[in-house]
């Protein structure tokens, strides 16, 4: 069975920089997805509904990940998938682990920037392996712009 798959970061949204030095602290409680990756829901659910397809969120991290995909879950995502993964992995690795579990996605529907300062790589890095084990397949990148708020 086809699906319209999405990808989601789970990253601090409000992190603490102290002004002396420079560290930053994060809380589990402030973590979530970003408006890129909120628009990109938007759109696989969007997707889904039209095409009749299930949606499936997919997010790479430890247990602490699964915020995002109770948020998802919350939107009417019909499957939930973590693959586990240390938070520092390298962004080639994340997206072997998302490529290989992503199924028959026909789509798959990405951020088109990272919250949490990172190179955005992993949609690149999806892509191309979707596109070297399938027969096809299409990376949507949506923006936060791209996204009308109802």
């Amino acid at each position: 069975m086809s699906a319209v798959a999405v990808a989601l970061k789970c990253v601090d949204l409000r992190p603490e920089v102290d002004p002396l030095a420079g560290t930053v602290r994060h809380d589990g409680r402030s973590s979530g997805f970003s408006l890129a990756d909120a628009a990109a829901l938007e759109w696989a659910l969007r997707l889904g509904e039209a095409w009749q397809q299930p949606v499936i969120a997919i997010t790479s991290g430890p247990p602490g990940a699964e915020v995002v995909l109770r948020d998802a879950a919350a939107f009417g995502v019909a499957r939930l998938v973590r693959v586990p993964a240390e938070a520092d992995a390298p962004s080639e690795a994340i997206a072997l682990a998302l490529g290989s579990r992503l199924g028959d996605a026909v789509v798959v529907c990405c951020g088109d920037y990272s919250a949490d300062r990172g190179s955005g790589s992993v949609p690149a890095f999806v892509l191309s392996i979707r596109l070297c084990t399938t027969a096809g397949g299409m990376l949507l990148p949506c923006s936060a712009a791209s996204s009308v708020v109802r």
